[in-house]
């Protein structure tokens, strides 16, 4: 509301996308709310001269948002070439299946024998549809149809 003080921690965390922050510093200025970033004390600074301070907040925390988005590019192309060399090295598997047999949770282990117990029903001529398996252990069709893929390459394998 009009008057209040937004306290973040960092501009970063307020967002790490330069438009979507403009945006919403837009957003709480056209409020008159006021901003204190604590990483960046300087930006709370008062020159005595309104528009001087509005000039000075607004082109320090553009140029905070765009070093933001550029950091966050930086860290995704790190983060990707990473996965690339650990793909070639053959140490990278993705995010592991929820429904597993290995999975830490025991609730999510049993629905998957559950859910595997039904395909095998219907390979030997059960009449059970996806859909139906997937209803029976509230899951969805897509979830009953990753784990009958993941059974054939297993047994492909």
């Amino acid at each position: 509301r009009q008057g209040d003080t937004l306290v973040v921690a960092s501009l970063d965390r307020l967002s790490r996308n330069y438009d979507d922050a403009s945006d919403i510093i837009k957003q709480i200025r056209d409020k008159q709310v006021k901003m204190e970033v604590l990483d960046a004390p300087f930006l709370s600074m008062q020159t005595g001269d309104s528009d001087m301070d509005k000039f000075m907040f607004d082109m320090l925390t553009k140029l905070l948002a765009y070093m933001a988005q550029t950091e966050r590019k930086k860290i995704r192309e790190r983060q990707r070439q990473g996965i690339e060399i650990a793909k070639v090295n053959g140490k990278y598997r993705g995010t592991r299946p929820v429904y597993a047999e290995d999975s830490p949770n025991p609730q999510k282990r049993f629905i998957y024998h559950r859910i595997v117990e039904q395909l095998r029903n219907k390979t030997t001529g059960a009449p059970i549809s996806y859909r139906a398996i997937a209803a029976e252990t509230g899951v969805s069709v897509q979830t009953v149809i990753n784990i009958k893929n993941r059974l054939n390459e297993e047994v492909l394998e």
